[in-house]
């Protein structure tokens, strides 16, 4: 199977969907297919090798169209996406593959009126107008979430054009656990203590602040939050007792999690993609790292986690996290051994295996 997968992005770039793109183009090509990732030749502040930056092999290319630069938001933002567009559908007239596949629910309707046969990997749902007469245009979609596969269909899409495929973990992950002293010094932190982790980017919907809002009673209890992500300086002056770390690569997040006692997953109830339509990389690799983890008792999570393999606390509440969070440190066998559930279920969520089943329903 020949497969453009095409993407409006930044690539290489430090946000997640960079990796997740990434990760979606190796695990294809591992299971037969010919992949060719097409993105715009935006501006990147990383200079490395996509394929060093993100860890994945050279078993995909990469085609870069020429293209406007995005002036970030506004108009410029529809600017940057009517170039990429041309230039796409003038790349696609020439560039002939079995499936196009994308994230972007807006490439993948051109391509389709385009009379490509189209696959959206759907990261969301929008209830509007577009979306719905979109829907009858493409050939099958991909859904992170069930909740999301059912409000598809609730609009009319059938059910055998839609697949739920959460995202996956890296099968290195499962068997290589680094030490945690030096994981911590790796990362320049104290060797003693316990340390809650957060990592990931500082969105509202990602409910960081209720973590850090934990951060002066779980200090009197002896826990250090560190927030892996960047360097804000208006959040390391309101939170002196918290340790802020630059933006870690993907391919470093198994050192990273070493040097956690505690990983925490804090969404907000308050925003509908963190309730229903997200399925974070880092809930995948969390449950490859064999620690204990704490989690926002969100919908979309539960999918994946349950009490089995994971503590829950009401979303948006950081007394329940620091109630949560003082449990797990004084029941350590318990949290211990509901890691190890998590470290084995994960391994029915590999990159290889979802791969597989996509190009399985592709191929149907």
């Amino acid at each position: 199977m020949n497969i453009l997968y095409i993407a409006n992005i930044r690539f290489p770039t430090e946000r997640a969907h960079g990796a997740q793109i990434a990760k979606v183009c190796e695990s294809f090509a591992d299971a037969g297919a010919s992949v060719t990732l097409v993105v715009p030749n935006r501006a990147v502040t990383i200079k490395e090798n996509p394929y060093a930056y993100y860890g994945v092999k050279h078993n995909f290319d990469i085609i870069k169209l020429g293209n406007l630069e995005n002036p970030r938001y506004g108009i410029g933002y529809w600017v940057e996406l009517l170039s990429f567009m041309l230039r796409l559908s003038r790349f696609c007239a020439t560039h002939q593959a079995d499936v196009y596949y994308s994230r972007d629910e807006s490439i993948v309707f051109l391509l389709s009126l385009l009379g490509k046969r189209t696959v959206w990997e759907a990261h969301g749902w929008k209830d509007n107008f577009f979306i719905r007469r979109f829907l009858h245009t493409i050939e099958k979609v991909v859904a992170i979430t069930g909740i999301a596969r059912k409000r598809f269909i609730k609009d009319g899409l059938p059910e055998q054009e839609i697949i739920v495929a959460p995202d996956g973990v890296d099968e290195s992950l499962l068997d290589v656990h680094p030490d945690k002293i030096s994981s911590r010094a790796n990362l320049g932190l104290p060797t003693q203590g316990i340390f809650a982790f957060y990592i990931g980017s500082f969105s509202e919907w990602k409910g960081y602040m209720t973590l850090l809002q934990c951060a002066e009673k779980l200090a009197a209890q002896g826990v250090t939050i560190v927030m892996v992500g960047g360097l804000v300086e208006k959040l390391k002056r309101e939170f002196p007792q918290v340790i802020f770390l630059d933006f870690i690569p993907y391919k470093e997040l198994a050192m990273v999690q070493a040097a956690a006692d505690i990983l925490v997953i804090p969404n907000s109830a308050r925003s509908v993609v963190s309730t229903d339509y997200t399925s974070p990389l880092k809930l995948f690799a969390h449950m490859a790292s064999n620690r204990p983890i704490v989690a926002s008792r969100l919908p979309s999570l539960r999918e994946v986690l349950d009490e089995e393999m994971a503590y829950f606390f009401t979303p948006d509440s950081p007394e329940s996290l620091v109630k949560v969070i003082g449990y797990v440190i004084a029941h350590k066998e318990e949290a211990d051994e509901k890691a190890r559930r998590a470290l084995s279920k994960v391994r029915e969520y590999t990159w290889g295996e979802r791969a597989r089943k996509i190009l399985a329903f592709i191929g149907s």
